[in-house]
């Protein structure tokens, strides 16, 4: 099949390397290309059409002890982002439109020299205005997700918001910034990939930041570095072409018809009516506040961190009952939500009461053998699995650990396919190759990433002063999601850089409300207390 095939013959789209990527080598410019993978194709529609709809937004602090001035400290991020851009490609990336049906493209371009790179690093970076007060990240990110989308697909796919830096002492500040990102680049842990290397690289010394720029940016470095489309991964199916495109045709019809899920409760965070609100224009300088460009939909985010006495608590419970923390982040949002809609709807009798159904993404890399480092939007959208109801006159340890024992099963039964060394293509209930876009109702969705040690441990910490840098910076803040679809709301469980087990929301502050997510986070921090939980 072509290159130029028409995005409609979807079929011959698995297993045929047909998103490879090109080299366009010309006189003056060198170009890598590549036409979207069906997942990545569905986000790409998701921000161009929708405002930014799914983009992800990543806000930061970094403590930073300095021997230079606060012009040079700009120039440090420059470099750094300059250098980040080339050694995760992705992030260089832009969109363009080829053919009659207007078939989507990834779009690299190589740098042709040092300022050039530098040039292209500073044109998707936005700065801040210096402002009387220290900037509020938390109510940038608000802003920077309910107003015009932050990033022009045309030109790249990913942006740097810069602040200005504030004061601490002479040789110390802070330096806030804000990450953004088209999902159709990344997922959660190509983020977090991304994010963790920036500090790290702007603990680097200036020299060495200036001799890799012309390191990373020939042509042979960026080849090395882009990632493939997911639906290239899959294994080829044997036997002749009819045989193949019959295969995926069945798969894809079996994907949808299923036995339905019977209908869940609703999510009791979810307001009567829909309602929107308009933003002052605080940011304007940066942010776009016009009506034309508002989203469809406002975002809201949570995040929720559980105390030690808590968490010591649930992961004493999980290890006595021989469940996963991944399962216990899932049994504590199914308690917290069954608790919710009991108070919202208490006249129910206990045998009306419906279940809950909690859906969930899957990451595919283990099913596809794929062992590098996440540089790409590699996801699969996951499946739903049903919770039974239960009331709250039973004691509540009790519940956590049967809803926990529910979910480890549940969640098992996926996670013993997707690890199978096979990589064989199944028809069968649980195999990965089914889960793709597989959507239902649900009452929210939950993920988890397990400990986000692995990408910011040595970040959070302040690093050892070297002779050779005048620099060192350490995380002491960050908050992001994405922007959220109708209805959503999207719980990120991990256990964070301090053993602590934290969940980050993004919901649609459309349909979801403000105040009830704010008791839902009470709820959360108060629900396995040991002092407030009796014992079995």
């Amino acid at each position: 099949m072509t290159a130029q095939a028409s995005r409609t013959d979807w079929l011959q789209r698995y297993a045929t390397n047909y998103h490879c990527w090109r080299t366009i080598a010309g006189t003056k410019q060198t170009f890598f290309k590549r036409p979207h993978g069906l997942t990545e194709g569905w986000f790409s529609w998701d921000g161009d059409d929708y405002q930014g709809r799914a983009d992800l937004t990543f806000v930061f602090n970094l403590e930073v002890s300095h021997d230079i001035g606060y012009g040079q400290l700009i120039r440090r991020a420059i470099l750094a982002w300059a250098n980040l851009r080339l050694q995760h490609v992705m992030l260089m990336a832009k969109i363009t439109e080829e053919g009659p049906d207007k078939q989507r493209w990834f779009v690299i371009q190589k740098p042709e020299g040092f300022e050039e790179a530098l040039r292209d690093a500073e044109m998707t970076i936005g700065c801040l205005k210096e402002r009387d007060s220290p900037l509020d990240l938390t109510d940038f990110l608000l802003h920077a997700s309910n107003t015009g989308r932050l990033l022009n697909s045309k030109v790249s796919l990913s942006k740097l918001f810069v602040a200005s830096p504030e004061r601490l002492s002479q040789d110390k500040c802070n330096m806030k910034f804000a990450f953004a990102m088209g999902h159709e680049i990344t997922d959660g842990m190509s983020a977090y990939n991304w994010l963790s290397h920036f500090i790290r690289l702007l603990n680097t010394s200036e020299q060495i930041l200036l001799e890799n720029v012309d390191k990373f940016r020939t042509q042979e470095q960026i080849k090395s570095r882009l990632p493939p489309a997911q639906e290239d991964l899959y294994l080829e199916i044997p036997g002749n072409k009819a045989r193949q495109l019959w295969f995926w045709a069945i798969l894809r019809v079996l994907r949808h018809v299923r036995k339905p899920l019977p209908a869940c409760f609703v999510n009791p965070l979810r307001k009567e009516t829909r309602s929107s609100q308009d933003f002052e224009p605080k940011y304007q300088d940066i942010l776009d506040y016009s009506r034309d460009r508002k989203p469809p939909n406002n975002s809201g985010y949570v995040l929720v961190v559980l105390s030690k006495l808590a968490t010591d608590h649930i992961k004493a419970i999980t290890r006595e009952s021989g469940g996963t923390i991944g399962a216990a982040c899932f049994a504590l949002v199914a308690l917290s939500m069954m608790e919710l809609e009991e108070e919202r709807h208490p006249d129910v009798r206990p045998a009306d009461r419906k279940p809950m159904i909690m859906s969930f993404p899957m990451n595919p890399k283990p099913y596809f053998g794929y062992t590098k480092q996440s540089e790409s939007c590699m996801l699969s959208f996951g499946d739903n699995f049903l919770l039974p109801f239960l009331p709250s006159d039973l004691e509540r340890t009790g519940r956590f650990r049967l809803l926990l024992k529910q979910c480890q099963i549940k969640l098992s039964l996926y996670q013993k396919r997707i690890r199978s060394p096979s990589g064989k293509l199944s028809l069968a209930a649980y195999s990965p190759s089914r889960l793709l876009a597989n959507a239902s109702l649900a009452t929210n969705g939950v993920s988890n990433v397990g400990s986000t040690r692995q990408f910011f441990e040595d970040v959070a910490h302040q690093p050892a002063k070297e002779a050779s840098n005048d620099l060192n910076a350490r995380l002491t803040f960050t908050r992001g999601g994405v922007r959220a679809r109708d209805g959503e709301f999207l719980v990120g469980s991990s256990t964070d850089v301090t053993g602590l087990l934290s969940f980050g929301v993004s919901y649609d502050a459309s349909w979801i409300s403000d105040g009830c997510v704010a008791e839902w986070k009470k709820k959360m921090e108060s629900l396995l207390l040991p002092e407030v939980t009796s014992r079995l």
